[in-house]
């Protein structure tokens, strides 16, 4: 059985998703220090587990002042081991 479209409901469905990407950024700006914080603990929380997040605890980290504390200002240079390692397939990437 072969599912066809309207015109009129592609056109109702992409009204619906347009109202809720509207919807969705409405609510990130009225307070987007929340969605910053709430994104950086997911992004601390996926990656835990690899050898930074190991290194400087990212699982010990619930606000955006303890990261801030936590972690040093870096430049490329400091990375250049881990990308060299991620290249060879040496440390524990996040895997998604």
């Amino acid at each position: 059985m072969q599912l066809e479209l309207s015109l009129e409901q592609i056109r109702r469905n992409q009204i619906s998703a347009g109202i809720a990407a509207y919807e969705k950024l409405q609510e990130q700006t009225e307070n987007p220090m929340e969605i910053n914080e709430r994104l950086l603990m997911q992004i601390l929380s996926d990656n835990k587990d690899t050898d930074y997040g190991k290194k400087y605890n990212f699982a010990g980290i619930h606000s955006i002042a303890e990261y801030q504390e936590s972690l040093p200002i870096t430049r490329y240079e400091d990375y250049i081991g881990y990308i060299d390692a991620m290249c060879n397939c040496q440390v524990k990437m996040n895997k998604k």
